[in-house]
């Protein structure tokens, strides 16, 4: 099926610019839209294992052949190849297929995350329920992650950030039409920097990890990547940063807890909370627990 209304399938075949597999007719399943950029062993046939408790719908947009087939009955379209790194491939696909503008949240997301239907329709539930600008589910403590902030918190449901990732954020839909000619600046595809850059333009406003919802995260970050590649990509990321003034940030500005109560990060209740949550985790390593506290007790953000 195309991501879209079911009404709208025959005129988005007839966009040239996108292949008759990538709109395949079919039946909408929910509000929101889930978009991956797939190889062969994207994990993404798990996240539609239960149709039961599936409210939203796959877009799968392919960097290699995939044995992977639409399926109209459960939401899923298998779209063309599009060699690259993922966000030339998103990019392209965003710009030339409007089928995605039909939804309330857009996910665009790795093919390395683990996660059942049910822990997606929570999260995307959970993202239109206040409304998030752009959101991502925490990453699973044990599971390989990047930054710190991304880690699941236990002691919180929810919390309002300075920075969502690259890996799997979420978007809400007038704000990925506003947001979509960024994607130009990334020459090389990683998308490195623009997960900084997002807040900054959105003025750290109605960003959201979702703690309820974790996801794991099953390859190491970078793993293959060598070392004049990871330079490459941060003096991309440091020209964007020069280029709009970006500080980069990640910061946790307030945590809604498992009772419901939104605590200020300035509070002493938050900070109980939060290294009552982290703890566990990052207790015992000394120079990660320093690093999560040194990036959380910069006030230099207005909250």
């Amino acid at each position: 099926m195309a991501p879209g209304k079911p009404d709208r399938c025959e005129a988005e075949r007839r966009q040239a610019s996108v292949s008759a597999s990538a709109v395949a007719k079919g039946e909408c399943v929910g509000r929101s839209l889930i978009i991956v950029r797939a190889g062969p062993d994207s994990l993404h046939p798990r996240w539609v294992e239960d149709a039961a408790v599936r409210d939203w719908d796959l877009f799968v947009c392919p960097y290699a052949e995939v044995p992977f087939a639409s399926d109209p009955t459960r939401g899923v379209t298998v779209g063309e190849v599009r060699p690259g790194q993922k966000w030339t491939g998103l990019r392209a696909l965003l710009e030339e297929w409007s089928g995605w503008r039909d939804y309330d949240h857009v996910v665009l997301a790795d093919d390395d995350l683990d996660a059942p239907a049910s822990t997606w329709s929570a999260f995307l539930a959970a993202c239109q329920a206040v409304e998030a600008k752009i959101a991502q589910p925490a990453v699973a403590t044990g599971t390989h992650f990047d930054q710190l902030i991304t880690l699941c918190n236990p002691a919180f449901s929810r919390r309002r950030v300075t920075f969502v990732e690259i890996m799997m954020p979420c978007f809400r839909r007038d704000v990925l039409a506003d947001l979509l000619p960024t994607l130009l600046l990334s020459e090389t595809g990683s998308g490195f920097g623009l997960d900084y850059l997002w807040p900054h333009l959105l003025g750290y406003r109605d960003l959201h990890i979702m703690d309820a919802t974790p996801v794991r995260h099953t390859r190491p970050v970078g793993g293959a990547r060598d070392a004049a590649t990871h330079k490459a990509l941060w003096d991309e990321a440091r020209a964007i940063f020069a280029r709009y003034g970006v500080r980069p940030a990640l910061r946790t500005l307030s945590g809604t807890d498992l009772e419901g109560r939104e605590l200020d990060a300035g509070s002493e209740a938050f900070l109980h909370a939060y290294l009552r949550g982290y703890w566990p985790v990052l207790g015992r390593n000394q120079r990660r627990f320093g690093r999560l506290m040194r990036e959380q007790l910069d006030i230099s953000l207005s909250r």
